[in-house]
């Protein structure tokens, strides 16, 4: 084994520790204690989208104590932004697909909602993207659930004439003093947690 592959395997050991014991935490949370907590990342996200000339926005259903951002949704709505939410396609897809106060859903094999709405866009065509994290590193960095679908749909930036801000959600206990970075891993613009934006 070399150098660079130990590293990686023992990079991607600490990630999973990481991984499971944030995980654990969020799904000890009470529905009391995130009841709250999801207020206030909804009030910070909503100062974002006033604060921004928006037409089309990436959003997410929640799971799995994920903050909901249901309210958010509703804010984007009234402002007559177009909201899409991520639709996976395949282990090595995902796409985006609009949803409306009158979309019906489906759920997907994770049990997340998807739409079913047919209107989809292209990356590029998204302003802002809100999106969901299980940790993130000091330096911005995202972790995931480990399936790498966010990874690969925004690592496509590069390729595009523009990007959106992507923003992360969570809670203050998820945001780590370490760097767990690896080439692929996404990052954020800024993090809204309970306790306000940190940007990068």
């Amino acid at each position: 084994m070399t150098v660079n592959r130990f590293y990686a395997s023992v990079l991607n050991a600490v990630k999973e520790d990481i991984r499971r014991s944030l995980l654990k935490r969020r799904r000890s949370l009470p529905e009391k204690v995130l009841k709250p907590l999801s207020c206030e990342i909804n009030t910070h996200l909503a100062n974002e989208i006033q604060n921004r000339d928006l037409k089309r926005i990436l959003l997410y259903q929640s799971i799995d104590n994920e903050p909901s951002i249901k309210e958010t949704i509703e804010l984007a709505w009234q402002k007559d932004i177009e909201v899409y939410i991520p639709k996976v396609i395949s282990k090595e897809k995902m796409i985006i697909n609009r949803i409306r106060k009158n979309s019906s859903h489906s759920k997907n094999k994770f049990g997340i909602k998807e739409s079913n709405d047919s209107d989809t866009v292209e990356l590029n065509e998204i302003d802002l993207a809100v999106l969901p994290l299980v940790g993130i590193d000091i330096n911005g960095f995202r972790l995931g659930y480990g399936g790498g679908y966010y990874d690969r749909f925004f690592n496509q930036g590069s390729e595009l004439s523009r990007k959106p801000f992507i923003i992360g959600t969570g809670y203050a206990f998820q945001i780590l003093e370490v760097s767990f970075a690896e080439g692929h891993d996404l990052k954020y613009d800024s993090v809204i947690t309970e306790k306000g934006v940190l940007k990068f």
